[in-house]
């Protein structure tokens, strides 16, 4: 970790994830950086063509990544007849309880892998 994850994970204040509606509100920190790399992946997913699978998979912070672009690009992307595969390794807390039945409440497997000893899956503090 670096000195400038740790500013980004202490950004533990919310706001809504405006650009999918009915998803609740995320960790200002991860969509901060998620918004600075939305553009580059929603252009670089809407040319491709003839696939029929995409898998959005990250590890610690790159998971939480995933969990907002798999959101993003599910419902922005103009791909059509793709099915989405998401695997969390060690993802933080994303988004308060609207946001995590809106993601698991989405037609694509997805999965959240933990180990429970790590302190990272119960980071942030649940907010509501």
């Amino acid at each position: 970790m670096t000195t400038a994850d740790d500013i980004m994970d202490a950004e533990i204040e919310q706001s809504p994830l405006s650009f999918v509606n009915n998803f609740g509100i995320v960790h200002d920190g991860f969509l901060g950086v998620y918004q600075g790399l939305r553009a580059s992946l929603l252009a670089s997913g809407n040319a491709l063509t003839g696939i029929s699978n995409i898998f959005i998979t990250g590890h610690s912070m790159g998971s939480a990544l995933a969990s907002l672009a798999l959101a993003d690009l599910a419902n922005n992307a103009s791909l059509t007849g793709v099915n989405y595969h998401h695997y969390n390794f060690a993802s933080p807390r994303v988004g308060n309880t609207t946001f995590a039945a809106a993601k698991n409440g989405m037609a694509y497997p997805s999965f959240r892998i933990i180990n429970t000893e790590d302190i990272v899956p119960d980071a942030p503090p649940s907010v509501t």
